[in-house]
């Protein structure tokens, strides 16, 4: 999902390996320690995305699409 984003940004993981992510991705990953950025933007579902608007930020949720077998 993030990779196919359009904008540069930070992968910031909630759950998982950080460090084999970013092994394989060659790029920086980093941790959401103690759910503490989830805490301090009040996110509440996984994935989103935060982007800078003006002087706000903006919190988008994005959705998942479910993989149909035919």
């Amino acid at each position: 999902m993030a990779e196919v984003q359009a904008q540069e940004f930070l992968w910031i993981l909630v759950k998982g390996s950080p460090f084999e992510l970013e092994e394989k991705k060659e790029r920086p990953v980093y941790f959401d320690q103690g759910g503490a950025l989830s805490e301090k933007f009040g996110i509440r579902s996984i994935p989103c995305r935060i982007t800078q608007q003006g002087e706000k930020l903006l919190i988008e949720e994005i959705p998942l699409q479910k993989e149909l077998n035919h």
